[in-house]
């Protein structure tokens, strides 16, 4: 019986052990949320202009085309034989948000031309010898060569069909309207006259800083030039100057202080996102969602509201670190990072033997995703257990009551049954697929228990009834035998301690047996 025991127990720990020891495995689906590479000045007020502001510079495109060749080396596993339907692509209008994620598909599903022939690169031009010179050259360096998997701009999901991308979805009124009241408010201004000694500096070499906007595009501005070395400095902001650094420091502050909101507006910019890893991962689990790779191009505004939800990074630990940098003091918030370019949160969901669980990483490293999660990964269900409160409560309905009222005439929203539907099925194949790990465990182990007691509790019962009764005949057949004489109380006294040593001698052997 306490071998049994002992294998149930331990059979019942390796069932909740095993999940844990998956870090090495692949996933079985990623979701990549990244901002654009580098890119000129959104604005160019500042000597030297830029020729096409806000578009994407060279840098920005090597920089995603790396990124891309670490992501497919990382995932090689998940990547190999994937289909062209297993990818889901989307990006906002921009073109440096679209550059960049087609240089991230160049460098993600590159090395992929092998055993090919110079038959294999047939093209109908007059000029053979040409042809025949070209078709060398590539031939010669063939993991340039690009493939179906590179080239999918027609596969993108444009954000007018489902938007996942951008900071305000559908442009939402009440995100536009909360953002104004913020321009300059006196949160804002406090903070812009902390700076007043760089902007004094800066208005003293033609700077024209009136408030904070124009802080703003200053510090986004430098961002460009110096990180990248692809323009000359501004006049009055050398590197690393406490002019540089204020610029940078106040142009990612003012952006994730206006960015994100309060938290019925940063629930509205996850809402969609949220809504739709748990629509990809339960049907995942569920065999009917045969998506490998998701791919979505947007910009910092798009990374803000998911950083500071899971507190990697908002713009109050901005704050205390630059304060302490001022100083001279440690950073009190080391991972206290704003999105950079090229910066990514990946979403990995592992299958897990029937325990399915997320891993989120924010440039490569991993963070806690669940609050109600024991380490790093988060457990599907607990996902989807925290959802209302990641969300504040956010639904479909609320969502479009919030961001537009004028739909509601056209009746509640399908995506609220939908949703509802799909927690459903999650929560049910929860329960029916990872039974067998540690629902049987546990009940096994309670039965056996109940099982044990009670027929312990039985034994001793038999036992001690079978005593008292052999206790009781002894008692009778001795008492019997008991002749007392009135007139010999001395010999009468005698022969009853006799007895009593023999009735006590007689108890004992019984019990002993």
């Amino acid at each position: 019986m306490l071998k049994s025991t002992i294998l149930l127990i331990a059979f019942f720990l390796l069932s909740f052990l095993l999940p844990l020891t998956t870090s090495e495995e692949s996933p079985d689906m990623i979701v990549i949320l990244t901002r654009h590479g580098a890119r000129e000045s959104l604005r160019s007020e500042f000597a030297p202009r830029w020729p096409h502001p806000g578009y994407i510079l060279e840098a920005g495109v090597r920089q995603h085309y790396t990124m891309g060749t670490v992501l497919g080396r990382k995932y090689a596993k998940l990547l190999e034989n994937i289909d062209v339907n297993q990818i889901y692509l989307q990006s906002t209008d921009r073109s440096r948000a679209q550059m960049s994620v087609s240089a991230e598909l160049l460098g993600i599903f590159r090395n992929k031309a092998t055993d090919l022939k110079r038959k294999d690169f047939w093209v109908p031009y007059n000029d053979q010898e040409l042809v025949d010179e070209v078709i060398e050259e590539i031939l010669a360096s063939p993991e340039d060569i690009p493939n179906k998997l590179q080239i999918m701009a027609q596969n993108v999901v444009p954000i007018t069909q489902e938007d996942l991308v951008t900071f305000n979805p559908w442009n939402c009124k009440l995100l536009d309207d909360q953002q104004a009241a913020r321009l300059g408010d006196k949160f804002s201004e406090d903070m812009l006259n902390k700076l007043n000694e760089t902007i004094a500096i800066l208005r003293s070499h033609g700077h024209k800083i009136v408030g904070g906007k124009e802080m703003r595009n200053l510090g986004g501005d430098v961002e460009v030039r110096y990180v990248l070395n692809e323009s000359a400095e501004v006049p009055g902001v050398p590197y690393n100057s406490r002019a540089y650094n204020d610029s940078i420091f106040y142009f990612n502050w003012y952006n994730m202080y206006n960015y994100v909101g309060n938290e019925t507006e940063r629930a509205i910019r996850i809402f969609p996102l949220y809504t739709k890893l748990i629509e990809w991962f339960s049907g995942k689990l569920s065999g009917k969602n045969d998506l490998k790779f998701v791919l979505l191009g947007g910009h910092e505004t798009s990374l803000f509201p998911f950083l500071e939800l899971h507190n990697i990074a908002h713009y109050k630990c901005l704050q205390e670190n630059y304060m302490a940098f001022i100083a001279g003091k440690p950073k009190p918030f080391p991972d206290c990072i704003p999105p950079d370019f090229s910066s990514q949160m990946i979403y990995e969901f592992y299958m897990n033997h029937g325990k399915p669980f997320i891993r989120l990483l924010y440039d490569g490293k991993p963070y806690r995703l669940c609050a109600g999660s024991k380490g790093i990964d988060c457990p599907l269900h607990q996902f989807i257990k925290e959802f209302p409160v990641l969300t504040s409560h956010m639904d479909a309905v609320k969502h479009r009551i919030l961001c537009k009222p004028e739909l509601m005439e056209q009746g509640p929203p399908i995506e609220v049954l939908k949703l509802v539907e799909v927690i459903k099925e999650v929560e049910m194949v929860r329960y029916e697929v990872p039974k067998m790990f540690y629902v049987l465990p546990v009940l096994t182990l309670v039965i056996g228990y109940l099982i044990r007691w009670g027929f312990e509790k039985m034994v001793s019962s038999l036992r001690k009834q079978k005593m008292n009764n052999e206790i009781g005949k002894a008692k009778e057949g001795k008492r019997s035998l008991v002749k007392v004489n009135k007139a010999d109380e001395s010999i009468c006294d005698q022969t009853q301690d006799d007895i009593v040593l023999e009735e006590e001698e007689e108890t004992w052997n019984i019990v002993k047996k």
